[in-house]
């Protein structure tokens, strides 16, 4: 009877663990869902200077930020590029140049390329969600894409 009774005891106790660790990777599993990473993450334009722009087209205007510094992009016709500088939350950018293409509509890469061309000073992210201010007005938002097939 002892023996039966120390068995109980030591399978409720695996069960108290096993049931413990899966809270802890439950918790962990909400934590992961943070803020994605400036750098090398495709940020695709949901809205210039509070102008929503659909990023449902079949070429979406897209900015990534690279590990060495430089910023690439697409208006949604044609490329452009330049450099930033990080500290904290804070972000210095400099337009170097775009490509001059003629597509049939040019006006989100006339917004865009008007905006990028202003002194972004710092930026906040939220989950999958980035903005661009400068100062304290905000120039641009941007959705991080999940998908490289998206």
């Amino acid at each position: 009877m002892p023996i039966c009774f120390l068995m109980k005891k030591i399978i409720i106790l695996l069960l108290f663990f096993i049931i413990l660790d899966s809270c802890q990777s439950q918790k962990k599993a909400i934590e992961s869902v943070s803020n994605m990473p400036i750098q090398s993450t495709v940020w695709i334009f949901t809205s210039v200077e509070k102008q929503n722009i659909d990023s449902q087209q079949l070429n979406s205007p897209f900015i990534v930020f690279d590990t060495n510094g430089r910023y690439f992009g697409n208006y949604g016709c044609n490329k452009f590029f330049g450099t930033y500088y990080i500290r904290k939350k804070r972000i210095t950018m400099d337009f170097s140049g775009a490509t001059k293409k003629l597509c049939s509509d040019m006006e989100i890469e006339r917004i865009i390329s008007k905006n990028i061309k202003q002194n972004i000073t710092h930026y906040k992210i939220s989950q999958d969600t980035l903005i661009l201010f400068s100062k304290k007005t905000e120039r641009f938002k941007f959705t991080a894409k999940k998908n490289i097939l998206e």
